[in-house]
């Protein structure tokens, strides 16, 4: 649980290493026990989590139970947690009985949450009017107020402002108080980002929100071709130290819009947990390696993992390939770093390649046929 967090420039590292990391919002809410986080429903959310590399998320705009960050330490995941300042209006950043029931609120979850290695940063709120006196009041005097409680970790806020045209600097929205940039942005991702890092060059940017609803398209297969964009836009951000999707499952709702049946379908998994394409092509796509398989001479082929160094990108360390029924170590790989195994004989059928984290989970699978090409993602 010892480990060291900060910003160096528009880099996060995590013990002196840049990370640049996927992750998810996950709304508390399942059909059978509704608000309940009991270990049964946190265990499988979490596997979900980590098959789908979900390594660096701000779960909730409300903070989580004690339960649920333990397992968070248990598993590696790193955490933003956030108090409840959900879209609070001008007037309720400045009524002084709400500054101090915040602080209360905020007070107890950082006093109950301190210890925990799996939280690196916390938030004071989501998507307020952040361009107004009132919000950035409530920005500056709230960073300074968790700062006062916890002077080691990080502040920020989640904006849908931020990235707005009407933003000509950074004194015009309250992000210049924050210790980095945290955004909800739904399309033209690339755009909005160049667009924040010309006002912040010397701050990272995490996208905090970003997502489709299921039955906001006509197929999955626009939601995928979604996702596929998203992640090429964000693979040419050098400043981005991480994207959360909306969200990891669907959700119970009276927020206007929702459909008869009270569920939000935004997940990459249904209420019930089961996967959506969505999530399939998430895990292709979150994977932090790339794995071919390339002839070298008859009756040999060469299995090449390199780990990614655009987006994600983070150091492996102890990670299995499988290759059939056979296993390889893949040993430390820095970001760009490629490692490769010899395979002797000729399988008619073709070759499964997987990549497994450690913990056993399988986060990523290729199948390619007997001569090395691919077949199936």
């Amino acid at each position: 649980g010892i480990r060291s967090v900060e910003i160096k420039g528009t880099s996060l590292l995590l013990n002196g290493e840049p990370v640049k990391m996927g992750g998810c919002n996950r709304p508390l809410d399942h059909p059978d026990y509704g608000s309940l986080d009991p270990q049964q429903v946190l265990q499988e959310d979490f596997n979900l989590m980590k098959r789908g590399s979900m390594e660096l998320s701000r779960l909730s705009h409300y903070p989580v139970s004690s339960e649920l960050l333990d397992l968070a330490d248990m598993r590696g995941i790193l955490i933003i947690a956030e108090a409840g300042n959900w879209q609070m209006t001008p007037a309720q950043m400045s009524d002084s009985s709400m500054r101090r029931k915040f602080q209360n609120q905020f007070r107890e979850m950082i006093e109950r949450d301190w210890n925990h290695p799996s939280v690196i940063a916390w938030s004071v709120g989501n998507e307020y009017q952040s361009q107004t006196t009132e919000g950035k009041d409530w920005t500056k005097d709230m960073f300074h107020f968790a700062k006062s409680l916890d002077p080691q970790r990080l502040v920020t806020f989640s904006s849908m402002i931020v990235f707005r045209d009407f933003i000509k600097s950074p004194s015009d929205e309250a992000s210049q108080y924050v210790d980095f940039i945290s955004a909800n942005i739904y399309g033209n991702h690339r755009e909005n980002l160049q667009r924040i890092h010309a006002l912040y060059p010397d701050k990272p940017i995490y996208v905090s929100e970003f997502g489709l609803r299921a039955d906001q398209v006509t197929s999955e297969v626009e939601r995928v071709r979604y996702l596929s964009n998203a992640m090429a836009d964000f693979r040419q951000c050098e400043y981005l130290i991480g994207a959360s999707i909306w969200t990891l499952n669907d959700y119970k709702s009276m927020y206007p819009g929702t459909n008869a049946n009270g569920f939000r379908p935004w997940g990459l998994v249904d209420q019930q947990r089961k996967p959506r394409d969505m999530y399939h092509a998430w895990q292709s796509e979150l994977a932090p390696a790339t794995l071919q398989l390339l002839p070298v001479t008859t009756g040999r082929l060469r299995l090449v993992v390199t780990a990614r160094k655009d987006f994600p990108s983070y150091t492996l360390r102890n990670y299995t390939v499988r290759v059939n029924a056979t296993s390889f170590a893949v040993g430390i790989l820095k970001p760009g770093e490629s490692k490769s195994f010899e395979i002797d004989g000729v399988n008619p059928d073709g070759y499964d390649v997987e990549l497994i984290k450690p913990g056993g989970f399988l986060i990523y699978k290729r199948m390619f046929s007997k001569d090395g090409t691919v077949t199936q993602k």
